[in-house]
């Protein structure tokens, strides 16, 4: 699965820290994708995939909120 969008169809916003950008569509509105200005993490919102293409991909739970560690 790729991540086709025409050139300008999405933009980014950095609030906070500055840690993390977070690219939206500028059409809908719905965040796509977020990449840590960091290091090298890219992390693809899953939820706007179809069905079929997430069949057989592992599920980690990831605690986000309190100790950032992965609960599995």
């Amino acid at each position: 699965m790729a991540l086709n969008a025409p050139h300008g169809a999405m933009n980014a916003y950095i609030w906070g820290d500055r840690s993390l950008a977070f690219h939206r569509c500028k059409t809908c509105g719905a965040t796509v994708c977020w990449q840590s200005l960091e290091d090298e993490q890219f992390t693809v919102n899953a939820r706007l995939c179809p069905p079929n293409a997430l069949q057989g991909v592992p599920v980690r739970r990831f605690d986000g909120a309190d100790t950032s560690r992965y609960l599995d």
